[in-house]
């Protein structure tokens, strides 16, 4: 695979709208910047707001299922009203190594002191 620019891996997806897209730029200036792009499952030219969630998308990272360029690692989603985040943190693996419920985190959750 010859080696994209960030501008070409961030349009390498013609068939997904892209929510967001930058640079994860390293703490304290320890390693190399990465870039990054959100994705929605929508296609470019639909206007409608509302879908099942997105995909965080990190140059130099895939999954077991996509091509090298095209895999995402991460997707939040709404499952039936709760929040919940899906990790496939290893690219031999086609099942999520993590599903994340965000339940807790709810603002209505917090106890007062």
């Amino acid at each position: 695979m010859s080696e994209e620019t960030d501008e070409e891996w961030w349009g390498n997806e013609p068939h997904t709208k892209t929510l967001n897209q930058g640079i994860l730029e390293p703490w304290d200036d320890e390693g190399e910047a990465i870039a990054y792009k959100i994705v929605s499952g929508q296609r470019p030219e639909d206007t409608d707001e509302r879908h099942d969630g997105f995909y965080l998308m990190v140059k130099g990272y895939g999954d077991a299922f996509s091509p090298d360029g095209y895999g995402a690692q991460l997707k939040v989603e709404n499952e039936g009203g709760r929040i919940r985040i899906i990790v496939w943190s290893d690219i031999n693996n086609g099942d999520p190594t993590h599903i994340i419920w965000l339940d807790e985190a709810l603002e209505s959750r917090r106890k007062e002191d």
